[in-house]
């Protein structure tokens, strides 16, 4: 296919004006005019955006704006026909969380190049077009026409531009056959899963040996601003969205991020890694914090309380923390562990110690909680945890009462590996892992 460009059609028409009047013996440079350029462009654009079995997905955004809603990004799946009907679907804050389709006509129109036009009223779409739906009095500023920026045939994607707001749109083929209901219930589930509202912890931008500091990624429209740096007096808002494609997810912001002297766009996750690996440059990613660090500094505030399930913590470390309850349960007040967390990550001028903390509940319903204290070394991505203490004569006492008390703290020490139990991208819930397979998952809890 050929490929127009709408400058072309400027200079078609200009050097056409200049040759009026010339003499006829003096051939035409272009064998056809302007207009009829246009023309064939506009047939061809129809016949490739109309071209995709699957359809596609558009990532769309009302303005250029930096504030939510009229800043954030929203996919919108469209079957684009080549009966002139177009299907579209949708299912995100606009929509209260329902799916929302709905068909109407599109055709590719002459303008100052060629647009692709959502000509009759579409519920997608149009929403954001309305002024009247929106509180400002403007609505959501979103556009129906798009000036064709580049669109090649069997190209995975093109490129769009509002006509009246200049914000860029891609769209991206999908698979024939795709269920447009089951792709944006895909991308959500995935977003939920790396990226939950209720993250607990901040995101790392790396480009190079440059660190960034990432805040609100789940809102869409997050802060980014170096490491060190302030996040008021250092601001800079970023929207982006998640669309899936045959290798994976990828996260591309609205517009290039200009940081460390480069630009950076579009990245694609790695499982693996847990983080978003921008594909034509090895040295940016985007990541979670380092696990160990992220451990630690939330032990000062909060509790890493521990999953006391047999599903959740090895072998060994539980049927030692059973005999805690069974050795207790032949006291006279028939004591229970209720929980046991990690919490008060200490440091002192040379040590640094980590307190696990557990809560006793007895057969008078009373509750009590002792405390004991490890020592704490880190280095090379790992914890180890050693000499456990009673941090007062009431656990001190306990380890007399409940010796299997002892037996647990004593095999609770141990060098472990962290990492996020679903992706080291969200860190709520953590898995301690030590080499020789003990493990114990933790989950954040505020004080």
């Amino acid at each position: 296919m050929r490929r127009y460009d709408i400058f072309t059609f400027f200079a078609a028409g200009i050097l056409a004006l200049s040759v009026t009047g010339c003499s006829i013996g003096v051939d035409d440079i272009f064998d056809r005019s302007a207009a009829e350029r246009i023309n064939d462009a506009v047939v061809e654009y129809s016949q490739v955006v109309s071209s995709s079995a699957g359809g596609w997905v558009m990532e769309y955004y009302p303005t250029n704006g930096l504030e939510s809603p009229t800043g954030s990004g929203y996919l919108i799946m469209a079957d684009i026909r080549p009966d002139g009907s177009v299907a579209m679907a949708m299912d995100n804050e606009i929509t209260g969380g329902t799916l929302v389709a709905d068909t109407s006509m599109w055709n590719v129109i002459r303008d100052n190049g060629p647009v692709l036009s959502f000509s009759t009223y579409n519920k997608c779409i149009h929403t954001f077009c309305d002024p009247a739906i929106y509180e400002t009095g403007l609505g959501y500023e979103g556009d129906y026409e798009f000036l064709i920026i580049n669109m090649e045939e069997n190209a995975p994607q093109a490129m769009l531009k509002g006509k009246k707001r200049g914000v860029y749109v891609r769209m991206s083929r999908v698979p024939e056959g795709t269920v447009f209901a089951d792709y944006l219930e895909d991308v959500a589930h995935f977003q939920d899963s790396v990226m939950p509202v209720k993250a607990v912890n901040y995101n790392l931008l790396h480009i190079g040996d440059s660190l960034f500091r990432i805040e609100n990624i789940s809102s869409g429209i997050p802060n980014i601003y170096p490491y060190d740096g302030d996040a008021i007096a250092d601001e800079s808002l970023h929207p982006f969205l998640v669309t899936a494609h045959s290798d994976g997810y990828h996260l591309r912001f609205r517009s290039p991020i200009e940081k460390a002297g480069g630009q950076v766009q579009e990245f694609v996750y790695d499982e693996s890694q847990g983080a978003f690996l921008c594909p034509d440059k090895g040295d940016v990613k985007l990541t979670g914090p380092d696990p160990v660090t992220f451990f630690a500094e939330s032990a000062v505030r909060h509790f890493w309380t521990c999953t006391l399930k047999s599903a959740s913590m090895s072998s060994d470390l539980f049927e030692k923390y059973n005999a805690i309850n069974t050795d207790g349960g032949k006291l006279k007040d028939k004591y229970s562990v209720k929980s046991m967390q990690f919490s008060s990550f200490l440091k002192s001028d040379d040590a640094v110690s980590l307190s696990l903390d557990i809560t006793f509940t007895t057969s008078k319903k009373k509750t009590a909680t002792v405390s004991y204290v490890y020592d704490v070394a880190m280095s090379d991505g790992r914890m180890t945890l050693s000499a456990p203490q009673p941090k007062d004569n009431t656990a001190a006492n306990v380890l007399s009462s409940i010796p299997s008390v002892t037996q647990f703290l004593e095999a609770v020490s141990d060098s472990y590996m962290i990492g996020g139990t679903v992706s080291n991208f969200c860190m709520n819930e953590l898995l301690l892992k030590s080499e020789s397979g003990k493990f114990i998952t933790v989950k954040y809890s505020e004080k």
